[in-house]
């Protein structure tokens, strides 16, 4: 497959992200806002401060919210239908799976990174769908990383342009977002950052949702031949 080929699904898989978060886009900033009100808390504190609040995000915070937020979103793309107290359940049942699982995640990105940036990158895209294993399938933390490294197996390509057109997409309006704090407040430059991490997040967990539902669409496919 070609890279033009990879980027015409991206820019399709980037268009079916809008269109299918539109309806639950609201609750789902629900699952956002305490990553942001975090970040801003930080800009007050002291480095030390910074730092463990940064570590208690990182290592609770991040992964709870994250795993509510893939839950929700995969049960309404699945007309199976959750709230929002229905998926912080589910996220907390998962919880220390989705702790250990982020804790492994991001000592074998850093290792990765230590080699060289390539290896870094190489792992993060193999490792790009534990957490929607973990949350979908219902794996453990170990069975959610074997399950990523199958899936993206002989596709590291095609995720990279993938994961590349997103990142453009969504580049320069975090770009336009944060010049404009900048221009209000020479220091807004974080809370801009802040403000589009929040405004991206629910359009993010779908589009991954739905990427990761393709690509095990594809492994089954490949399966049943």
């Amino acid at each position: 497959m070609s890279s033009n080929d990879s980027q015409i699904q991206a820019k399709q898989l980037l268009k079916d992200s809008l269109t299918y978060a539109a309806p639950i886009y609201v609750p789902m900033l629900t699952f956002f806002i305490p990553g942001f009100v975090i970040s801003l808390l930080g800009l007050g504190m002291t480095p030390g401060a910074a730092v463990l609040v940064s570590l208690i995000n990182v290592l609770g915070i991040f992964p709870f919210i994250t795993g509510a937020a893939i839950f929700y979103a995969h049960q309404n793309l699945t007309n199976r239908g959750s709230t929002i107290p229905d998926s912080l359940q589910a996220a907390g049942e998962r919880f220390s799976q989705l702790v250990l699982l982020t804790f492994i995640f991001y000592v074998a990105i850093f290792a990765g990174l230590i080699l060289l940036i390539i290896p870094g990158l190489y792992l993060s895209i193999r490792l790009s769908f534990v957490y929607y294993a973990l949350m979908i399938e219902r794996r453990s933390a170990f069975d959610s990383l074997s399950r990523s490294w199958q899936l993206t197996q002989g596709h590291w390509w095609k995720l990279f342009w993938i994961f590349l057109v997103f990142f453009i997409a969504v580049f320069i309006p975090a770009c336009i977002l944060i010049i404009l704090f900048v221009s209000i407040d020479p220091g807004g430059a974080e809370i801009g950052g802040s403000l589009f991490v929040l405004l991206l997040g629910p359009i993010t967990s779908v589009y991954y949702v739905l990427l990761f539902m393709s690509f095990v669409n594809l492994a089954n496919d490949d399966e049943a031949t």
